[in-house]
This record gives structure tokens, C-alpha cells and sequence, in this order.
């Protein structure tokens, strides 16, 4: 048994807060870099951009599947995306079902960032990830909240296990996610620090069976996408995660603890 207490046992959870002023410097680093990384793409050609924006967007959906350790196709997710961009490319059509299903998810996500984010629509990206309704050889539900009435996140071999995280109880969950789309469609805040707050809060429920890694960051690059007015961003969120994996599951961990206050939202 753990005795860590868990975020969502906090009394002010999920009213997150945060500190502009620590974040107020961060914030304008990030609005410079993202204007600096603009100008740069401004200045070379449309077929230069086009071609680029393609590699770009091929490296976020296979590196947003390794980290969770699924290796996908390079060639058949890049045939998807060109195929469904409209972007021609000097090869045959290497796609096949399950990546044009996680394309969908990722143009989805980046082109209709206006579009209400609801039930609906999770368990359809949700379907797109296990068509087939297993992760490997284990049954999952499939478009539908997790069953199970505590989900665990543990490492270590039997008898040395170590709990890293215990999600919300299966009886909270209706209504987490209800504060959570009402959260995330709210017209009056679109801010980079909402794009954090949505990681984390979904990071924190942990609605689904499996794929929640992949839907999180899914509906972080959407947050991104609607602060920025622009439906694809030139940098990929997946890649600097898995560059420092190591660290963005220490910072997970130590953001889920009980004994952390939340200053971030």
C-alpha cells in the first residue's frame, strides 16, 4: 500500500491556481521563440515550408507513440499525412488504416481547435487509437471510460512494486469530466497556461483504459493551436517531451503528489 496522497484528495482540486509573476517571464520566452520560429519559416519558399511542415508533423505522431513505446511506420505515417494534406510526394501510397487513424486524430486536432471538445469526440480519437479494441494481447474498453474503479500507474517486479500514481476512483468520473470539458471549452481563456493546465488535468483523471499519454498531448497541441490562431505549428510538442522523457515524467509525478501546491492554473 502507498501512503502518498494524491492531487485530486486536495480541497481546492481541481480549482488549480498559479503565480503570474513566475510565470509572466516564461511566457514572454515562449511568445518570442514562437515569433522567432515564425519569421524563420516566413522567409523560405511555400514548397520549402510545405515539405518541412510534413517532416514536422510526421516526427509528432510517430514521437508521440514512442513514447509510450510503440514504434510506427515512418513511411506509412508520412503517406497518410500527405495523402490526407493534399501534399504531393514522390512515392506510392504507403499508408494504411491505423495510421491515417492517428493522422485524423492529429488534423483534428490542429484544424478544428474551435470545434467543441466533448464526449463524442474523445471516444472517437479514443476508437482511432485501438481500432481493434486490445493493446497488445489485453482487452480495453474502447471509446468509453475505464471500468476498473482505481487505475494504478506502477513500475518495479512483483513484490517491488512502486506506485508512481492512483487516478480519481471509477465514481468521480462523470463528473471530473464534466468540469473538464466545461474547462477546456471556455471561450474566455485560450492562454498557453490553459494549454498546461488541460495537460495535466487530463494526466490527473486519467479517464481511459489506455492512451491517455497520447490523448493528453493531442489536446495540449490543440489548446496550442487555438491560443495561436494557427492550425499547424512549426515545432513538434511530442519530440521535446521525448527528448527529456526522464524529466516530464519526474515533473508529472511530483505534480500529482498531495504534498505539492498547485501554483500552476
Amino acid at each position: 500500500m502507498s501512503d502518498k496522497r494524491w492531487v485530486w484528495q486536495h480541497k481546492d482540486y481541481p480549482n488549480f491556481k498559479y503565480d503570474k509573476n513566475k510565470l509572466e517571464n516564461i511566457i514572454l520566452d515562449i511568445k518570442y521563440y514562437q515569433g522567432l520560429l515564425n519569421g524563420i519559416y516566413k522567409t523560405i519558399s511555400s514548397e520549402k515550408y510545405t515539405y518541412t511542415k510534413l517532416d514536422i508533423l510526421t516526427t509528432e505522431i510517430l514521437d508521440t507513440s514512442a513514447i509510450e513505446g510503440e514504434i510506427l511506420n515512418r513511411d506509412s505515417v508520412r503517406s497518410s499525412l500527405s495523402k490526407k494534406l493534399g501534399i504531393k510526394v514522390d512515392s506510392k501510397d504507403k499508408s494504411d488504416d491505423y495510421s491515417d487513424a492517428v493522422v485524423d486524430i492529429l488534423i483534428d486536432a490542429n484544424i478544428n481547435y474551435d470545434k467543441e471538445f466533448n464526449k463524442e469526440r474523445l471516444f472517437g480519437w479514443h476508437n482511432a487509437l485501438f481500432p481493434v479494441g486490445y493493446h497488445s494481447i489485453h482487452k480495453i474498453n474502447i471509446a468509453s471510460y475505464k471500468d476498473n474503479e482505481q487505475m494504478q500507474i506502477v513500475s518495479g517486479s512483483i513484490g517491488n512494486e512502486k506506485i508512481h500514481y492512483v487516478a480519481p476512483p471509477r465514481k468521480a468520473l462523470e463528473k471530473e469530466m464534466e468540469l473538464f470539458f466545461n474547462y477546456i471549452n471556455d471561450e474566455t481563456n485560450t492562454s498557453i497556461i490553459k494549454a498546461g493546465i488541460v495537460h495535466l488535468w487530463f494526466v490527473i483523471i486519467h479517464p481511459m483504459d489506455d492512451g491517455n499519454g497520447r490523448i493528453t498531448r493531442a489536446l495540449t497541441d490543440m489548446i496550442l493551436s487555438k491560443e495561436a490562431k494557427q492550425s499547424y505549428k512549426m515545432y513538434s510538442l511530442s519530440q521535446a517531451i521525448k527528448d527529456d522523457k526522464k524529466g516530464y515524467y519526474n515533473a508529472l509525478e511530483k505534480a500529482s503528489l498531495y504534498s505539492i501546491e498547485l501554483h500552476i492554473g
